[in-house]
């Protein structure tokens, strides 16, 4: 994708008769880039603690974003019409039974078929051609003051007791709370997956004529929730920032496909009569309503492609639990590291300013947020962005070797480079930097000139004489044309994972990509085994070499003998250091901070090989202060001890704060007022006309327009 203000994009032909006629239409128009940068841009400054403000601004970017990216497509006369998301994922839902037009007369009368629909962004779907989930649907929230977001809720009052027993699929109305809520309260009351109907009506289904009734609630549905405008595409069920819990999978359906389900399953439980049939599909007595749902997934003989977006910031905890499992899969499969790179020339407006300080690298064109939210002090978003550029110069030299050992050193440099330069929460300047890297380099193997080198290779100046970096360029790039909106994200045979990248979820996915009797062993345990014992069985299959066939438990290694995995079993030093083999007295020892062997000290936040030397503070004053030489409450105290010592009382650094704070607010506020003026219009326009904004219940002013309910 070009580097454009404005966007000139394609969007193929949909389905747009809901009497199920098809019209081939094609539409052509402009979308501002600026946009969705605008809108991520003031997402990633949002703190993390804020989560539900920070979701909201993402999903409004990920609606101008999906709008950029996808497409769908029904081709004239065709029976079916699939959705792909941005990374390509394709999925189906159809009604197979009951059969027939039932009693009315119109073409939208047979609710067998496909339907159209939207993906949630969250939730673990069976991946596979061969793997679908089929069952009943039960519509569970028909009641006025049923919303589906109540835990004590009893779905069971609508279910026959012999049908509970089956295969459930939840058919809720949207409305009242999140998404995510819905889903996961479904999900503990026993469904296999949910079924949302929108309450908005999509513009083609308020100009398609089919029944009074429904022209009526169509009406009311876009004067309640939309202020009297019609959606004019399915919005997409956003993640709230807690769906990594949901295993079950769940879809969005129109106003008027939601309503014919809901038709066909009221007149067949006689609790609607024919004649208050809001559409006027009736169907027969007692008949259930069989659905089936599914995920395609490319189907590789022999090999898998897949790519893990990461960021030197993010998933120290993934990549070191998935590295031996990846290794193991090297033979049939292609992995390739992607970074995540902010563009600071359009979304974030930095390039050639100085407005983005330390968070930008080049001038302002490669971002990154900071990782602490201090821009003063720490670790800066620059350093991550030339972390991110030396770890894609790691791959060039560890692809070289892929064939014989699967980008080995690689993962081995970027598990030791979260060990020992990262640190165990947020990045500490002392070790997050180049010389750290240095080292690290040194202790994988790795050549420090070759890496060197190569970022030096990648520096040039583009057409506008700007001077860029072609590896930075290449990832900001790409992770636009893929529509990448958040880490971690894992695309397999160019689909991208919903729900939790966890190794189970990842390892499952990435086995889903192989034809049928060509996956590796490996794959054999996600088939064979329960969840919590499934990356256990994946480290016993890799212990294949004759010299090491022993795995253990207490590591997840192989051995020459099963006396090597036990020998820890002395009540004086009873834990194994997975980081270096070794048996130590407490867990402490093994702390991710510090080198192997050495004692982390939680109250100076050092290292030290002699436990002696950490001094002891107490609970209330947990942390020592090295200048005064005491322990206190607050680290903040420290700074405070600091600059006393030296003469400034703590009247004038807070009078010196508020004035440097003034400067730069007002600065700030200014900069932000511009961009925000200009940006004003074509946010509102986008929101207006593809997630308009209201007022929900105790969620939140634009909640719901923005697709998180």
């Amino acid at each position: 994708m070009g580097r454009t203000n404005a966007v000139a994009f394609e969007m193929e032909t949909v389905d747009l008769d809901t009497k199920r006629q098809r019209y081939d239409v094609r539409f052509v128009g402009l979308l501002p880039l600026r946009t969705f940068a605008f809108l991520f841009f003031l997402g990633s400054n949002i703190s993390q603690k804020n989560k539900r403000k920070r979701s909201m601004v993402f999903a409004a970017a990920a609606a101008a974003f999906l709008l950029l990216a996808s497409s769908a497509q029904v081709h004239a006369g065709g029976a079916k019409r699939s959705l792909d998301n941005v990374a390509g994922e394709s999925s189906g839902l159809k009604v197979n039974l009951p059969v027939g037009k039932q009693t009315c007369q119109g073409d939208w009368c047979d609710i067998t078929g496909e339907y159209v629909h939207s993906d949630a962004l969250f939730g673990i779907p069976p991946y596979g051609g061969d793997k679908h989930l089929t069952g009943q649907i039960h519509y569970v929230t028909r009641g006025e003051d049923e919303t589906g977001c109540d835990a004590n809720y009893d779905p069971f009052k609508y279910i026959k007791p012999n049908e509970s027993k089956g295969s459930m699929i939840f058919l809720i109305d949207r409305g009242v709370c999140n998404f995510v809520e819905k889903v996961r309260i479904a999900e503990e009351k026993g469904a296999m997956a949910v079924i949302v109907a929108d309450n908005t009506c999509l513009c083609k289904e308020k100009f398609t004529k089919t029944t009074d009734k429904f022209a009526a609630l169509c009406d009311a549905s876009i004067t309640k929730y939309n202020e009297g405008t019609c959606e004019t595409i399915l919005p997409f069920m956003s993640d709230d920032g807690s769906g990594g819990d949901i295993n079950i999978p769940s879809y969005l359906v129109s106003l008027f496909d939601g309503q014919r389900l809901k038709d066909c399953i009221q007149t067949a439980d006689g609790t609607v009569s024919a004649e208050e049939s809001t559409t006027g599909v009736v169907c027969a007595s007692n008949a259930p309503v069989i659905s089936s749902l599914h995920w395609d997934m490319p189907s590789n003989n022999g090999n898998v492609e897949w790519s893990l977006w990461t960021n030197a910031d993010a998933q120290q905890v993934f990549k070191r639990k998935f590295k031996d499992t990846a290794l193991a899969l090297a033979g049939s499969t292609t992995f390739t590291p992607r970074y995540f790179v902010h563009d600071g020339v359009y979304a974030w407006r930095c390039a050639g300013t100085d407005a983005c300080g330390s968070l930008c690298t080049h001038n302002g064109r490669y971002c990154n947020p900071d990782p602490d939210s201090d821009t003063m002090v720490g670790v800066s978003g620059a350093d991550v962005v030339m972390e991110n550029l030396r770890q894609m110069c790691v791959w060039k030299q560890a692809n070289k070797t892929y064939a014989s050992d699967g980008g080995k050193k690689w993962w081995e440099y970027a598990e030791a480079f979260d060990i020992q330069c990262h640190g165990k929460d947020v990045a500490s300047p002392d070790t997050f930097n180049e010389e750290c890297s240095r080292r690290v380099h040194g202790t994988v193997g790795l050549s420090w000139e070759a890496t060197q080198k190569c970022i030096s290779d990648a520096e040039t100046t583009n057409a506008n004489g700007d001077k860029i970096n072609t590896l930075l360029e290449e990832a900001v790039e790409l992770r636009s044309k893929l529509a990448i909106l958040d880490l971690p994200t894992v695309v397999v045979n160019g689909v991208l994972e919903r729900g939790t990248v966890s190794p189970v979820a990842v390892l499952s996915t990435i086995c889903s990509g192989f034809k049928t009797d060509t996956e590796p062993d490996l794959c054999s345990c996600v088939e064979n085994h329960a969840t919590e014992d499934v990356m256990k069985c994946s480290q016993q299959i890799k212990c294949t070499e004759s010299t090491k066939p022993f795995f253990c438990n207490l590591n997840n290694r192989c051995y020459a003998s099963a006396a090597e995995c036990t020998k820890c079993s002395s009540t004086t030093k009873p834990y194994l250091c997975p980081k270096d083999n070794k048996c130590y007295e407490t867990t402490d020892v093994c702390s991710d901070n510090c080198e192997p062997g050495e004692f982390y000290c939680k109250s100076d936040r050092k290292c030290y090989s002699d436990r002696s030397n950490c001094p002891v503070c107490s609970a209330t004053e947990p942390f020592y202060c090295q200048e005064g030489g005491k322990c206190v409450g607050r680290l903040e105290d420290c700074v405070q001890d600091v600059v006393e010592s030296h003469g400034m009382s703590g009247g004038t650094v807070v009078v010196i704060v508020l004035i440097v704070a003034g400067v730069l607010g007002g600065g700030f506020f200014l900069y932000w007022k511009r961009a925000r003026d200009q940006m004003r219009s074509e946010v509102r326009n986008i929101l207006a006309e593809y997630m308009p904004m209201d007022d929900v219940g105790n969620v939140g002013a634009g909640s719901e327009r923005l697709g998180l309910i």
